[in-house]
């Protein structure tokens, strides 16, 4: 059960449900509500949310109701007639707030320009089909022909400041991980000589691919989830699925969200994000 409460205590809640979605949006009516320069919501069926006090309604556009606590102005949540069954309340009236991650943001066209969040996930420009982000440089893997694998590691780790993980079962053997907030790096032992090679991350790693060969770039393998190439002056690279949650959207108003265990990617496929205003 998640509870939650306004800042003065008079409007208090609780739900068994699981969130459907979990997003920020960046339009300007939400933005206004909140008086902060992004709101979040958390998406769940509005029989599932049991309230304690009466909350204060404000009709803020056709169909649309915003409500908030009438003693202290705690915004709560966001009801439209285009999702009757439906409440998305904000992540910040909950208790525990911390156990509600995002999984995409909607109305990325009205975002402020000085405002961002250190993230990945997909963005729609207005409240329609979120999509995800374009490839990127995802970190780098020094590769290191030695014995010694932790040794070669600790130079790196000390040369970078960086500190060590060590990954476990048999990716432990050949990989140890330099823990950036921005990159990722690995130290990977190898049998060719030593080098550095860079990760692309993308999406959709078989599109990449495509694109990068349209650009003179040469397939060498397909190494699990990943695909091994070539630039066209002998560099080796590699495209990688992206890192983080997966949050998988089949039809409907709103994607569905959930850890689809394993998943390396953000993806949203089909359905429509939902809309604010």
């Amino acid at each position: 059960m998640s509870t939650g409460r306004c800042l003065c205590g008079d409007i208090r809640f609780e739900t068994y449900a699981t969130p459907a979605w979990i997003a920020y949006c960046h339009c300007a009516s939400c933005r206004r509500h909140t008086a902060s320069p992004v709101a979040c919501f958390v998406n769940v069926p509005v029989a599932a949310v049991r309230f304690s006090g009466e909350r204060a309604r404000y009709v803020s556009s056709p169909g649309v109701t915003r409500s908030h606590c009438a003693r202290c102005g705690t915004p709560i949540g966001y009801e439209t007639a285009k999702r009757p069954e439906e409440i998305d309340l904000y992540v910040n009236v909950f208790d525990h707030p911390e156990a509600f991650a995002p999984g995409l943001h909607v109305f990325e066209a009205e975002r402020l320009p000085w405002f961002d969040t250190a993230d990945r996930l997909p963005r729609a420009a207005g409240g329609g089909p979120a999509v995800s982000p374009p490839s990127r440089l995802g970190g780098f893997i020094i590769d290191c022909r030695t014995d010694d694998l932790w040794s070669a590691a600790r130079f790196w780790g000390e040369a970078l400041r960086l500190p060590l993980a060590e990954l476990p079962g048999a990716e432990g053997q050949s990989y140890v991980r330099l823990e950036s907030r921005d990159l990722h790096i690995e130290v990977q032992r190898v049998a060719h000589p030593s080098r550095v090679h860079l990760d692309i991350e993308a999406a959709d790693v078989e599109a990449e691919a495509q694109r990068l060969e349209a650009l003179g770039a040469a397939r060498v393998a397909a190494v699990h989830d990943w695909i091994v190439m070539q630039a066209p002056d002998g560099q080796r690279f590699c495209v990688v699925p992206q890192a983080g949650m997966c949050v998988t959207a089949v039809g409907g108003m709103a994607p569905s969200y959930g850890d689809a265990g394993g998943c390396t990617g953000v993806r949203i496929v089909g359905g429509v994000a939902p809309s604010y205003g």
